[in-house]
């Protein structure tokens, strides 16, 4: 869930850099921190079209991004426009310039996944 006032907790960072860890999404990014983009135009900034899967792949990156508040869309006709909210990345990058009360981390790590490291 997007927490639509002006801070991001702990836990609302930590799904966001899950979000950005993988490098097609932060590509995606970086591709709409440019300009709004059709799901076509990404496809083809991308190189990913011709196939099928890839597109599936695509929208599945997109939606994740939307879920986390990343991205919004609109639809017109047939075609998804998406645009980057840059309140949200503003959010984000404000987070870190704060500083952060060990109260608002203390006890949370358990619950966080961390495959291939023991926490």
């Amino acid at each position: 869930m997007v927490d639509l006032s002006n801070e991001m907790n702990f836990l609302e960072v930590v799904d966001l850099c899950k979000v950005l860890g993988d490098l097609t999404r932060f590509c995606i990014v970086n591709l709409l921190n440019k300009r709004d983009m059709y799901t076509y135009e990404i496809q083809q900034e991308l190189d990913i079209y011709d196939e099928d899967v890839k597109l599936r792949t695509l929208s599945k990156h997109l939606r994740i991004m939307e879920q986390a508040g990343l991205v919004h869309s609109i639809t017109s006709w047939t075609h998804k426009k998406y645009s980057l909210d840059r309140n949200r990345i503003k959010q984000f990058v404000e987070y870190f310039r704060k500083e952060v009360e060990p109260s608002e981390i203390k006890g949370k790590v358990g619950m966080l996944e961390f495959p291939g490291i023991a926490v």
